[in-house]
Parts: structure tokens; C-alpha cells; sequence
């Protein structure tokens, strides 16, 4: 004796000759004809299998992107890392040579080196930092540096130390070939402010007071 299971129908335990006798019978009993029982059937179980499948997808969508922002978040802490420790060893550089930080810092110009080995020197630093200011562009141009870092940090450090150092600006000014457009854009910028300022506060001097 065979006994087949149908959806929606209960079991027929008795000896059938064909298939066709037993849908016969299950539609006799339930009522309801069988190609809609399976009709039915197939759609569950394929609305079943596009949700799992959906929410697999979006489960892999967040370990992604978990993994991806931890990842950027580990080359930003490394580019960091790298950029300070380039930093400190300008600064040492500078510890090494006081006679130089007035070309950087202070705003000294080149023609006021006492020697000609004093202003190689000069241009040598001036390149390191030139170079320096250019990474830094490069870094966070290529996402590898956070931007809140970069606004907050940097920034403002470059703008201030190249409208301060006449030597860094002339310096990438007449060798642009050293340098990328972004690097070049930036010391521009400076030197028009700075000659602006400049012509403003020579024209305020001749204008009579009262």
C-alpha cells in the first residue's frame, strides 16, 4: 500500500492506481482543486527564497561596509602616523641648524644668507619643506588622510607657514617642474593674498591723515 502527502490534504492511506485517482480524491475531499494547492505552494516557497536571499544580501552589504570603513579608518591612523613623524624630523632638522628657522619661520629672505653655503642650506630645507606641504596635499587628495584632520590640523599650518616664509614660496614659485598643479594652486593663492595685502597697506600709507 502506498500513501502520498499532498499540500492542504491529509493523507490517503489507501491503495490507488494512479496518481490522477489520488488528485481526484484529495480535491473530492478538501474542496479546493490541486493545481492551486501547488500554484500556492510554489509562490511561498519562491517568495521565501527571494526574501532570504534579500536579507542575506543586506547582511553582507553592512559587513562590508563595516570592514571598508574599518579599513579606512586604519590607512588614515597609519597616513597620520607618517605625517608627524615626517614633521618631527623637519623640526629636527631646524634643532640641528637654528640658523636656518628664520628662513622658514620668520619670514627672512633668501638674499640675507651670510654665505653661499647658508643659502644652499637654505634651498635644501626649503625643498624638504616644499616636498612635505606637497605630500600632505597628495595624502589627502587621495582620501589616505582624514579630512577633519587635514582641515583641522594641517591646513591652517601650511597656509600660515608659507604666507610667513618668503623663501618657500619663491622657491616652488621657480621651480614649478618640482611640482603637481594642486601644490603650485595652493602657493599661489598665498602670494596673491600676500601681495594684495601688500598694495593695501602701501596705498593706506600715502593717502594723507587727518
Amino acid at each position: 500500500r502506498r500513501v502520498r502527502l499532498y499540500p492542504d490534504c491529509q493523507a490517503l492511506p489507501r491503495y490507488l492506481p494512479s496518481d490522477h485517482e489520488l488528485a481526484a480524491a484529495c480535491e473530492e475531499r478538501m474542496g479546493t482543486p490541486m493545481i492551486t494547492s501547488w500554484l500556492t505552494w510554489a509562490t511561498l516557497t519562491s517568495s521565501a527564497a527571494s526574501l532570504i536571499t534579500a536579507i542575506a544580501a543586506l547582511i553582507a552589504f553592512i559587513f562590508l561596509s563595516r570592514q571598508q570603513r574599518q579599513t579606512e579608518r586604519q590607512i588614515a591612523g597609519a597616513t597620520s602616523r607618517y605625517m608627524y613623524e615626517e614633521m618631527s624630523k623637519l623640526l629636527g632638522i631646524l634643532l640641528d641648524n637654528p640658523d636656518l628657522r628664520p628662513f622658514i619661520y620668520e619670514g627672512r629672505s633668501l638674499d640675507r644668507a651670510r654665505t653661499s653655503r647658508q643659502r644652499q642650506r637654505v634651498l635644501s630645507i626649503a625643498g624638504l619643506y616644499s616636498d612635505f606641504f606637497e605630500q600632505l596635499l597628495y595624502q589627502r587628495n587621495f582620501g589616505n588622510l582624514s579630512r577633519d584632520e587635514y582641515t583641522g590640523t594641517w591646513q591652517q599650518f601650511i597656509n600660515t607657514i608659507l604666507g610667513s616664509s618668503e623663501v618657500l614660496r619663491n622657491f616652488a614659485l621657480e621651480n614649478p617642474s618640482y611640482y603637481g598643479a594642486a601644490y603650485l594652486e595652493l602657493v599661489m593663492t598665498v602670494h596673491r593674498s600676500i601681495s594684495a595685502k601688500k598694495l593695501s597697506d602701501a596705498l593706506s600709507a600715502d593717502l594723507p591723515s587727518d
